[in-house]
Order: C-alpha cells, then structure tokens, then sequence
C-alpha cells in the first residue's frame, strides 16, 4: 500500500514543479473616466470671511476626478441670500468643470425658488443653471418658466443676485399679471 501513496504524492509534486508560473493577477485598470473618489450623501456649507453661509449644498452623490472635476448626482444648492430670502435650486445632475472652484453647472431640469425683490415668493424652471457660489448668484441663457401668486411668466435667460436679491429676466420676456 504504501506505494500507490508514494506514486500519488511524486505525481503531485512533479504536477506542482513543472507547471508554469501563475500569472500575477493584474491590478485593476483605472479609466482616466473613472471617479478618484465617490461621496454619498454629502452636505456642505460655504462660509465668507465674517462665518456667515454664503452657499450650502446637498448631493445624493458626488464623484470627485483627477482633473479637480466633480459630477453630482441628486443636487440641491442654497444661496442665502438677504433678508433670510433663500434661493433653492435642485436638479438631477451637477458639474463643477476642472479647476472651477466656484461655479456649478445644474442640469437635467432644475426646479427652484426664491422671491421677487418685492419680497413675493416665486417658483421657476429651467433646463440649466450656472450657480456662483462665489458671488452668490444664479444665471441661465435658456428659457425660464416664472411662476408666483398674481403673475407668471417666462424668459429666455435669467439672472439673480443674492446679496442684492436682484432678479432680472434677460430677453423675449413675458409676464402674465392676474389681478387678486
């Protein structure tokens, strides 16, 4: 008997020597596309030289590239603006371009709201929209739809200022005004 086990064992042993090598397994490729890193629901807040926020924003998602770029996924941005009239926007996608430190991109359809300078509340719509977080604004060059109580309207382009709480429909304006 012990002879059959002697034959076994030499055969697994020269099965083990003359084989070849085992490749060493390839460490996982990197796409220049892919994101250096991910962030999962993430906050974050801004603040200017006398603490107070100048920017908060809220993403599902956020992936972070070696260019300095980031995609966001789920996004919702919020300017204080004065008064305690905020201006909230959210969209389904964000970017910030390489090397931009300040300006965000939102689009996929952005939703949002903020007020009149008269202080009225307001609601628009847009197919995207740079956010300053820098200078505390928002402004598109696409159609703007404008909604509030006693008037609504659209444009083709809009700007607004934060700490002023300026806002100025850009061209092809149209303003519906429904006496209340």
């Amino acid at each position: 008997m012990p002879v059959p086990l002697l034959v076994i064992v030499g055969a697994v042993l020269a099965f083990a020597l003359l084989r070849e090598p085992a490749p060493e397994s390839a460490s996982p490729s990197i796409n220049a596309e892919d994101p250096r890193y991910v962030l999962r629901g993430t906050e974050w807040r801004s603040f200017d030289a006398d603490g107070e926020v100048r920017f908060e924003g809220r993403a599902r998602q956020i992936e972070y590239h070696d260019d300095e770029s980031a995609r966001m996924r789920d996004f919702q941005v919020r300017i204080p603006g004065r008064e305690g009239r905020a201006w909230v926007a959210w969209a389904p996608l964000g970017h910030l371009p390489a090397g931009g430190r300040e300006r965000l991109h939102l689009s996929g359809g952005v939703e949002g709201q903020g007020s009149w300078p008269d202080g009225l509340a307001l609601t628009f719509s847009t197919p995207e929209l740079w956010v300053d977080a820098g200078n505390e604004s928002l402004d598109t060059t696409a159609e703007v739809q404008v909604n509030s109580v006693g008037r609504s309207g659209r444009s083709v382009g809009m700007k607004v200022d934060g700490p002023a709480h300026s806002v100025r429909l850009l061209a092809d304006v149209e303003i519906r005004y429904v006496p209340g």
